[in-house]
C-alpha cells in the first residue's frame, strides 16, 4: 500500500461541480457589483434607528397598542 490511492469519478464530479459552483457564484457576484446592485455594498445596509421618525420633526404621537391580556 505505497502511496495514496486516487479519488473515485464520483468524488471527482463531486469536486468539479462544486468548484463550477463557486465560480458561478463569483462571476454573478462580480456581475451585480458592476451594475451596482451588490447586496455586499455597506451602502446598502441601513441603520434601523432611522427608520423610526424624529418625535421633533414630525411631532409626539402615540398610538396605544392593546396588550395580548386585553385581547383574551
Amino acid at each position: 500500500m505505497a502511496g495514496k490511492q486516487r479519488p473515485t469519478m464520483g468524488k471527482r464530479i463531486r469536486e468539479k461541480n462544486k468548484r463550477d459552483k463557486k465560480q458561478a457564484k463569483a462571476e454573478k457576484k462580480a456581475q451585480r457589483k458592476a451594475e451596482g446592485l451588490s447586496m455586499d455594498d455597506p451602502d446598502m445596509i441601513v441603520d434601523a434607528a432611522s427608520l423610526v421618525p424624529d418625535p421633533e420633526v414630525y411631532g409626539a404621537e402615540t398610538v396605544e397598542v392593546p396588550s395580548e391580556e386585553e385581547e383574551e
